[in-house]
């Protein structure tokens, strides 16, 4: 009965923290998984809270007595992920991780392949979203819509010594099911008096009009900034 108890007990558990993830826990939850796969949570959600009410009808017919000495480990062990969720809090895709993951080029990085489009998730409440930014991806996928004209975007700075020409980068990342899978997409920004005194993996909002750079034979989107301002990080940091 004691292990019966304990297992019901930490599958209630389990279903309370899915249901968190699913609605106070959204934050958190935007920053590890694609939204198109949020179901799959709720889904888990829903599996765990099966398996808590077949354990508990097992639990009222049950008499036999089964010792927790050496079923402890396994139930404690089924607590580690959720421990993960306090350092979730203040976990970030940064500049560090993007100078791990962006290729290296002569004078600087180069933008590599781009996802082929862009999935808006404007249905999903995106405050940065429904004010005006365009999705990096976006740029990208229908550069020839937006190159000569004034843009929009919302993205991280980056001020690397080994950026040609005074450049500074405006990153996000780009991901297919979760944040494993990231990869960094940005414009270069060319020099601006407002961005001097922006540091590196701040948010920024920048205006300006989309050209094309070129260095060593590859073409980089740049934008020359017309108005810079401080945001604070979107509520999905993350591009589609």
């Amino acid at each position: 009965m004691p292990l019966r108890i304990a297992q019901t007990c930490l599958l209630a558990l389990w279903a309370a923290f899915f249901f968190w993830l699913l609605s106070a826990g959204q934050p958190h939850l935007a920053r590890i998984l694609h939204p198109r796969l949020w179901w799959l949570v709720a889904a888990g959600a829903g599996i765990v809270l099966l398996f808590f009410f077949v354990n508990l009808g097992r639990m009222r017919r049950s008499c036999a007595t089964v010792s927790l000495w050496w079923q402890w480990p396994a139930l404690a062990i089924m607590l580690v992920p959720i421990a993960y969720a306090y350092p979730l809090g203040q976990a970030r895709l940064n500049s560090d991780t993007f100078t791990r993951l962006a290729m290296r080029a002569q004078g600087g990085f180069a933008q590599g392949e781009t996802m082929p489009g862009s999935l808006d998730v404007s249905s999903l409440n995106d405050p940065v979203a429904d004010q005006g930014d365009i999705p990096l991806t976006r740029l990208y996928a229908k550069q020839e819509r937006y190159l000569g004209k004034p843009v929009e975007v919302v993205c991280q700075l980056l001020k690397d010594d080994a950026l040609p020409d005074g450049l500074s980068i405006c990153y996000r990342f780009t991901i297919f099911c979760c944040a494993a899978d990231a990869r960094p997409i940005f414009v270069f920004l060319k020099p601006n008096e407002t961005l001097r005194s922006q540091k590196t993996d701040d948010w920024l909002r920048v205006q300006g009009e989309l050209s094309v750079h070129e260095n060593n034979g590859l073409r980089t989107l740049q934008v020359q900034p017309e108005r810079v301002e401080k945001v604070k990080e979107p509520s999905f940091p993350f591009v589609f």
